[in-house]
């Protein structure tokens, strides 16, 4: 085994001499052999791994994972069968190869691997098997699913935030016009006894700098604080759980920065240039004048800010109508009195004849607990977090180009649609006859 520096830290205070030394996995024993650096936490950005160890451990350590009983048969090892299609190939390109130049030599080894497999698949999926053709995904920044899912309302949020910054700005130069205009007769004097317009220019864009970089300082320190709370209560986790990485690192810090520098200077410049040459007399007489050029730009910032504000207001009030509708989506089956539970007898070392046993006694015991209406079994169930897909094909039909023939399924046992309320339009719900020397039944959507 390699641990991750989180489990080593967790279980192991990080105690150098655990190198050497045996955990029981499963029921077995696995040797530690190595420790992980510190923020790497996998491939799969979102999942983080506490434990690796190799492929050719998988079967005794009964680990099945990810695996479909479709493909390959999980009470053998992985390694030496065909159908294995939930493994990841991770490859580094040697410095100086286009790694482009590498696709045309997997498509011979992929056509191959397609005939092994789908020999014997009906005459539409096999030609659309070999019809596929190999393609590369970048892995420096790990394999991320998440970032699909959720690209379009992070660039939503994200214009939200620039939104919120856009009425800043200008809020900030407003207040700095009107401090500036209560200090028209300093500035005045300091231009009447020497002073350069370029040291006025320095002074009072250090001041805009200064808040600036006290509000940037000032959101460093909340997302500080707010990084691992929110995606926890985004997702309704745990407080152990750790479903996003989101490190204050060094890019992070640099664009904070960068944006809280540039945003002092942009809007703090205007004010500074006005207020470096104002009219010497006529700041000293503070006639109605004077301010006429600083009036009509205030009021200019006004109506931005107004306009921006308006909508900000307007996006918010979609945002929140979009959250309620989130909230109070109806699922198809009744979320507030269904309660899950996961376990997986392999990796007790359950052999597969007494499997029915077994989930015939848990279906029976859980029966009897206080408050419970019905019990049955699922191996997703309802909102779980995972899925289970299967190609089909159907005789006769040819898929159009682009178009995913495949289906999400699970495998339920009796009595599954009434413990979830969930209605059925037409038919019947499988019974405890049903089993595998009944004909073979399905329900659909």
């Amino acid at each position: 085994m390699v641990l991750s520096d989180a489990f080593w830290a967790q279980r192991f205070g990080r105690d150098p001499s655990v190198v050497g030394r045996s955990i029981r996995v499963n029921g077995q024993l696995a040797t530690i052999v190595g420790v992980a650096p510190q923020g790497f936490d996998g491939l799969i950005v979102g999942t983080p791994i506490r434990l690796w160890t190799t492929t050719a451990q998988q079967h005794p350590l009964r680990y099945a994972g990810n695996a479909s009983n479709d493909n390959a048969d999980s009470r053998r090892p992985w390694i030496g069968q065909w159908g294995i299609q939930w493994l990841a190939v991770v490859a580094r390109v040697p410095v100086g190869i286009d790694p482009g130049a590498i696709v045309p030599q997997l498509a011979g080894p992929l056509r191959r691997s397609n005939e092994a497999v789908f020999g014997d698949a009906p005459p539409e999926e096999l030609e659309r098997r070999l019809r596929e053709r190999p393609w590369l995904t970048p892995g420096a920044h790990g394999l991320s699913p998440l970032r699909a899912a959720f690209s379009d309302a992070l660039w939503v949020l994200m214009a939200t935030v620039a939104l919120v910054l856009l009425i800043a700005c200008p809020n900030l130069a407003s207040l700095l016009l009107a401090r500036n205009i209560g200090r028209a007769r300093e500035l005045a004097v300091r231009l009447a006894l020497g002073a350069r317009r370029g040291q006025l220019v320095c002074q009072l864009l250090t001041e805009s700098l200064l808040l600036a970089a006290m509000g940037g300082a000032a959101g460093i320190v909340l997302a500080r604080w707010a990084a691992p709370v929110l995606p926890r209560l985004a997702l309704s986790a745990p407080p152990t759980a750790s479903p996003l990485a989101l490190p204050l690192d060094g890019r992070l810090l640099a664009f904070a920065t960068g944006l809280s520098l540039l945003t002092g200077m942009l809007f703090g410049l205007a004010p500074a240039l006005r207020w470096s040459r104002p009219g010497v007399h006529e700041a000293l007489r503070l006639n109605a004048r004077a301010f006429g050029g600083p009036q009509l730009f205030a009021r200019g910032l006004v109506a931005v800010q107004v306009a921006l504000a308006f909508v900000l207001l307007v996006g918010a009030m979609l945002f929140a109508r979009t959250f309620r509708n989130y909230i109070s989506l109806d699922a198809g089956f009744e979320q507030e009195r269904v309660v899950t539970a996961r376990f997986d007898p392999r990796l007790a070392g359950i052999e597969e004849a007494r499997l029915p046993a077994l989930y015939s006694r848990l279906l029976e015991e859980a029966g009897r607990l206080p408050g419970i209406r019905s019990a049955t079994l699922a191996v997703i169930g309802p909102a779980m977090g995972s899925e289970r897909t299967s190609s089909i094909a159907i005789q006769g039909y040819q898929p159009r180009p682009g178009e995913d023939p495949s289906v999400h399924k699970d495998y339920v046992g009796p009595r599954f649609f009434e413990t979830v309320a969930m209605p059925i339009r037409l038919g019947r719900d499988f019974t405890d006859h049903d089993d595998g020397r009944a004909p073979e039944v399905a329900i659909i959507n």
